[in-house]
């Protein structure tokens, strides 16, 4: 059985003052601001937006195909893999 823990038993001055300035949330004031919201949604889609390399492993029939595939609709193996794979993740 789990040890209960001691409430009130603080390591020191500062642990307890953190802990009542915790609990009075009139001591903490938020800094989210639309400006500062926006900022961040920027910045996330900004990141989710990167591209990054992998390697895969790929069944020689499936490569043949893909080239095929990409030859016929114009575009390189790279951009039609990529528009498979978002088309799938995002259905």
């Amino acid at each position: 059985m789990a040890k209960e823990p001691t409430i009130g038993a603080y390591i020191d001055d500062e642990e307890r003052e953190l802990v009542e300035s915790l609990e009075n949330e009139d001591d903490w004031v938020s800094l989210k601001t639309p400006e500062l919201v926006r900022r961040y949604q920027e910045a996330a889609r900004a990141t989710l937006d990167e591209s990054t390399s992998i390697t895969i492993d790929i069944r020689l029939g499936d490569l043949v195909a893909l080239r095929s595939r990409a030859r016929r609709e114009g575009v390189s193996e790279q951009d039609l893999i990529n528009a498979i794979l978002h088309k799938a993740v995002n259905e």
